[in-house]
């Protein structure tokens, strides 16, 4: 396998028409920072947490993280402290998933005695603690610990010096996190407003914005050199989780400016279910939501749905299997050159109508472009484009006819 470079080619160069993106887009709703987000529910859960009884007693309550608090069996009947507490180890979740851990379909155990308070995962165990803070802190790191693979696992040695500290762990855990910009469900597109440092346009070229395993930059534009916006297209077979974007200053193929986490859930219910607060109030919780809609393919895979190519096309590779052929129709013989360009490594076959292989190349051109020249005939051809690597982004395809 070869190293990928990316070239950095601006919106305007690719020329890409607007036709050929979704016709729905996600918006990331209000705008909402991470960070915010995250201090958001923290504070939630730590008021929560802070107004659990320290008398009385309850009898053993089951939590499930993906319904409202008031689906809890017999949460009606707790005391308006209980409830809060109920709600600190819901929103606890809440965190949990919004750091970008793993989806988990179990529920929570919680049990109070005075001050004491016994939490856990149903089926994991659990423990007791003095407080409620340090019961729903435990938790976090319970779930986490369930799915280590997962963003939201704090770093390692970070959990025996913290001790059950959540506002510690979710420190820890922050810092060391790709910061997610948007919760999107899988066959749809969203538009990220993307801040950081150092973004430099050079030459006339922007930063190349590049996403891979079921994400498509369709389009990104430079505003400053803190500020960018990017449309991203998420394939309907996309592996749902915890994805990242990268962004490469001109110049720089090798070492990101800036990395971004796309979290991709299965289905636009599920993201619905995790937009809503824990109250069933429906407040959002997370930066990110939409609606399910396909997105079209923008040129065919076969060579009775071909794109004609004339002069120049613009391209989209939105996954490892996908396919754009091109028709070429020559009316003069003489030499066929085609070129690409774009920031992710494609191939081209050319061949006859009858099938046979005219030419073939991966990287003749510019930074692990193909570049085809060929003598041809008249007749019709027919030029098969895609990605080497299983990689997705844009392209551009130029066709000339020189003489022999």
């Amino acid at each position: 396998m070869k190293l990928v470079r990316f070239l950095a080619v601006s919106a305007l160069a690719l020329g890409f028409s607007s036709a050929a993106q979704a016709a729905d887009t996600v918006k990331v709703r209000g705008g909402a920072d991470f960070r915010a987000v995250v201090d958001r529910i923290t504070g939630e859960i730590a008021s929560n947490a802070g107004a659990a009884p320290t008398a009385g007693k309850t009898g053993t309550l089951y939590v499930d993280f993906n319904k409202p608090v008031q689906a809890t069996a017999g949460f009606g009947n707790l005391s308006a402290g209980d409830q809060s507490l109920i709600r600190a180890v819901r929103r606890t979740y809440d965190l949990y998933r919004a750091l970008g851990g793993a989806p988990n379909d179990g529920m929570g155990v919680v049990e109070r005695d005075g001050a004491r308070v016994y939490v856990g995962l149903d089926g994991e165990g659990g423990r007791w603690f003095a407080s409620a803070t340090q019961a729903v802190g435990f938790l976090y790191e319970q779930m986490a610990a369930k799915a280590p693979e997962s963003a939201a696992a704090p770093p390692a040695g970070t959990a025996p010096s913290c001790k059950q500290n959540l506002f510690c762990l979710v420190k820890a855990t922050y810092d060391g996190a790709v910061e997610t910009k948007a919760y999107v469900p899988r066959g749809t597109t969203v538009t990220l407003d993307l801040t950081g440092n150092g973004f430099l346009a050079v030459g006339g070229f922007a930063p190349t914005v590049y996403g891979r395993d079921g994400l498509t930059v369709i389009e990104s534009s430079l505003a400053s050199a803190s500020a960018m916006t990017a449309q991203v297209a998420i394939a309907a077979d996309a592996k749902p989780g915890k994805h990242v974007l990268y962004v490469y200053n001109p110049g720089s193929a090798f070492r990101a400016v800036a990395r971004y986490g796309v979290e991709i859930v299965g289905s636009a219910g599920e993201l619905e279910a995790l937009a809503k607060a824990s109250d069933g109030a429906g407040a959002q919780n997370l930066p990110g939501t939409g609606e399910v809609a396909s997105i079209a393919d923008d040129h065919g895979d076969t060579i009775a749905t071909a794109s004609a190519l004339t002069a120049q096309a613009s391209g989209r590779i939105g996954s490892r299997t996908d396919v754009d052929v091109f028709r070429i129709d020559v009316t003069t013989p003489g030499v066929l050159r085609l070129d690409s360009a774009g920031p992710i490594d494609v191939i081209a076959v050319l061949s006859r109508a009858d099938g046979t292989v005219v030419a073939r190349d991966d990287d003749a051109g510019s930074r692990y472009n193909f570049r085809i020249e060929s003598a041809v005939t008249p007749g019709v051809y027919f030029l098969r484009v895609s990605s080497c690597c299983g990689g997705s982004g844009l392209y551009t395809v130029t066709s000339a006819l020189g003489a022999n």
